[in-house]
């Protein structure tokens, strides 16, 4: 069946790197290629396991990496299949492990491992997280994970430029929010995002949907 596709594609991969150390083959050598088709199999799954699936197929590039295997080095490419994982996970703490592992990439990359870059896609996956966790404090710390997208823009970062639908993740978030004054927030996410737009970032030209959703907030607003 479809949800046995990663455990299928897992086990051959696990042949693979045996048939490789135990010498029987030596062109097996597996390399990043090899366990990103599987990380990629795991968070597209939905499985309940595919986020720590994916964590441990990272640990294992890692430890293959140490061990002299130097093209199954992770990248920013394999982690960001685990933070997709982590996005469909139903567990409450999901959107605080994407963070972290956000942050653990910007560490990597902050102490000198160009491969492990957090981009665009990171960035954006942690903020549809936040916005779909149910949590309380969800609109806020996908904001959070945005402003640091615009503080980077703003640095020169053309990489991390968000678009109009992150901003619309955001706003709608804070719409549906039953904080007493999130509609400020929706506005004050709406201002900034014509600001970016009006500097010059094309794709984050707000749409219906961005005013759409701040009308919503303030019409919803009871205080």
């Amino acid at each position: 069946s479809e949800q046995d596709a990663p455990r299928r594609a897992q086990r051959v991969l696990e042949w693979m790197i045996n048939l490789y150390q135990t010498n029987e083959n030596s062109k097996a050598k597996p390399d990043v290629e090899c366990f990103e088709i599987v990380l990629r199999a795991w968070s597209k799954s939905g499985d309940v396991d595919a986020p720590e699936k994916t964590e441990h197929l990272i640990v294992w590039m890692e430890k293959l990496y140490n061990e002299g295997v130097a093209d199954v080095k992770p990248r920013t490419r394999s982690f960001n299949a685990v933070l997709v994982a982590w996005s469909k996970s139903p567990e409450k703490y999901a959107a605080q492990r994407a963070e972290d592992i956000l942050y653990h990439m910007q560490r990597l990359y902050d102490s000198g491992n160009e491969d492990l870059k957090p981009d665009a896609i990171s960035y954006g996956t942690v903020v549809s997280t936040w916005t779909k966790s149910g949590k309380q404090n969800g609109p806020r710390r996908a904001e959070k994970i945005l402003r640091l997208m615009e503080i980077e823009c703003d640095y020169g970062d053309s990489t991390l430029r968000p678009d109009v639908i992150l901003y619309n993740f955001v706003i709608e978030a804070f719409s549906k929010s039953d904080e007493k004054f999130a509609y400020k927030d929706a506005l004050s996410v709406l201002r900034r995002q014509i600001t970016m737009y009006r500097s010059g970032v094309n794709k984050c030209r707000p749409d219906i949907y961005s005013f759409t959703s701040v009308i919503a907030a303030c019409a919803s607003f009871s205080g």
